[in-house]
């Protein structure tokens, strides 16, 4: 079974060890962070598969608020919190 975003990891290992300046580096975490949020929702919806419920493919999820719990699941516009 193949593994949506697994090369995205591959590939983000050589940057661990790439010099960057400040700027570089912010946009490489924005980068990373969105990612990684991505890779969350996606695992998150291949678990849903095995529950009685599960939330809409097209529902906007906030990647810091996922739960195999449907009660606790957000869903909306608002869903993504905004970080400090």
């Amino acid at each position: 079974m193949a593994i949506p975003g697994f090369p995205a990891l591959i590939q983000s290992i050589p940057a661990l060890v790439r010099p960057y300046t400040d700027d570089e580096l912010r946009e490489k975490l924005r980068t990373d962070l969105k990612v990684s949020e991505a890779l969350a929702v996606i695992f998150f919806h291949r678990a849903t598969a095995a529950l009685d419920e599960r939330p809409p493919a097209d529902a906007r999820l906030n990647p810091y608020a996922l739960s195999l719990d449907p009660a606790r699941w957000e869903f909306g516009r608002d869903a993504r919190r905004e970080r400090p």
